[in-house]
């Protein structure tokens, strides 16, 4: 096998390579190959291609942004945006983010059938985690962010990195019903109110300790 083929082995499961893996709808998230600890821009480009890397700015909110590298820049459905400890140099990966509509899921630890990945259900993911969780509530720039997993499986995932999942109430809750979940603090995934709002995964985060 290949340099390339095997990194892309270690992102994407049970596939040869990311064409294959796009084509079937099956793209995974790790915290192997091209997104280990040890990571740079170089393990990327042998990935995925030079054409499909690309660097920028990318927001970190409240109108601030860091320098960071971003995979199928063109391509909502594969979209990555990838931040660097080193942003000068960049490697040391500190966090890959992808946000919906991007079909880039996560693997949960423990079960290999089981993905997580943006549109799954807070319900959904709660059974996953087998615990509760809190997250915040709506309407600021923290909102929906889950902010504990309570010793559930989700938080820890092969290989070492994080997960931070964050959460947006379904299009179709009533105005009335999201404000009773909103504001800068935190809320119980089971709580009623925040189910009544049928809160859906809007991104996915790994992250790396420095």
């Amino acid at each position: 096998m290949s340099k390339i083929a095997s990194a892309v082995a270690a992102l994407l499961i049970g596939l040869a390579g990311p064409a294959s893996a796009l084509a079937a709808g099956s793209e995974l998230l790790g915290c192997h190959g091209p997104f280990a600890k040890d990571a740079s821009e170089a393990t990327l480009i042998a990935a995925f291609g030079a054409a499909n890397i690309a660097n920028e700015a990318l927001d970190v909110g409240e109108g601030f942004t860091e320098p960071g590298t971003v995979i199928f820049k063109n391509d909502d459905k594969r979209r990555i945006e990838v931040f660097w400890y080193d942003g000068e140099k960049r490697r040391r990966p500190s966090s890959i983010i992808v946000r919906a509509p991007s079909r880039w899921r996560i693997a949960v630890p423990g079960d290999s059938a089981a993905t997580l990945g943006n549109g799954t259900e807070l319900a959904t993911a709660e059974a996953v985690n087998r615990k509760p969780f809190t997250l915040n509530g709506f309407g600021w720039d923290g909102a929906g962010y889950v902010g504990e997993w309570n010793g559930g499986r989700l938080a820890k995932l092969a290989g070492g990195c994080s997960l931070s999942l964050r959460f947006g109430p379904s299009p179709q809750a009533k105005p009335a019903a999201v404000s009773k979940v909103s504001g800068d603090k935190p809320f119980a995934s089971n709580a009623a109110g925040m189910r009544a709002v049928k809160p859906r995964i809007e991104q996915i985060s790994l992250g790396w300790p420095q």
